[in-house]
């Protein structure tokens, strides 16, 4: 009974270790330190994501787990966290593990969309020499730019970072780089548009966390990527194809 006993046991140590094994493996491979940051209702008066959503394409947009829809247009959000060897390319078309901290390359027009802070509050970049993870500050739009509309044309190359100044308060979108090392930026990559530019939406918190309201609505823009002009023509020359076929 005993070797019988003994036998049992290592089967069962030879079971847990292969668990622990394949649950290392899945870490290392895949990871498990990505992460949304947990977005509060409003306060009355002011627009949810949802809400503001509907107002820039149309559509009663409506909630999946952390993406929206009004069922043509999607909203999905990119991870907050923890990666910081992952870049999100303005030109990506795969969201899959994309985390939204550090961006990197492309052409893009930048467009103020929407505000629910009454405070001055502007929205750019560290980019014109500055690049990669360094915190000089360029401005690219303000809150009175939210009803033209304004757009503003950027091109990048390599490493950059968003940057929010709502009064008083710097934020990046590299966490690490904020003075309460948390997140104010929530993106969205926006599909169903019909447009071959890659659209992202960006939602941001004004005030430090431990005193905010986490409703990530303060500002609001779009950042439509210019497609390449070797992927421009081909949209174009397949375009073309079908209009041929038709």
């Amino acid at each position: 009974m005993r070797i019988v006993g003994k036998k049992r046991r290592r089967k069962l140590s030879a079971i847990i270790v292969f668990i622990v094994g394949v649950i290392v493996f899945t870490v290392q491979a895949f990871g498990t330190h990505y992460g949304y940051t947990s977005i509060a209702s409003p306060p009355d008066g002011e627009k949810n994501h949802a809400q503001i959503l509907h107002n820039i394409y149309d559509g009663t947009f409506t909630k999946s787990g952390v993406n929206y829809s009004n069922g043509t247009i999607t909203a999905l959000r990119a991870y907050d966290f923890d990666d910081l060897s992952i870049r999100l390319n303005l030109l990506t078309q795969n969201l899959d593990g994309e985390v939204d901290q550090i961006w990197t390359d492309g052409q893009a027009i930048v467009t103020a969309k929407a505000k629910y802070a009454s405070f001055s509050q502007s929205f750019g970049w560290n980019g014109d020499g500055a690049g990669g993870t360094g915190t000089t500050y360029y401005e690219l739009l303000t809150q009175a730019d939210i009803p033209t509309q304004r757009e503003v044309t950027l091109s990048i190359s390599g490493d950059f970072l968003w940057g929010y100044h709502p009064d008083g308060y710097q934020w990046w979108s590299m966490n690490s780089k904020n003075s309460d090392s948390k997140d104010h930026f929530i993106t969205y990559k926006i599909e169903g548009l019909g447009d071959p530019a890659v659209v992202w939406l960006l939602f941001m918190e004004d005030l430090p966390l431990s005193q905010a309201d986490r409703d990530y609505n303060d500002f609001v823009v779009e950042i439509s990527a210019i497609p390449e002009p070797a992927t421009a023509f081909l949209l174009i020359a397949g375009a073309a194809m079908l209009l041929r076929k038709r």
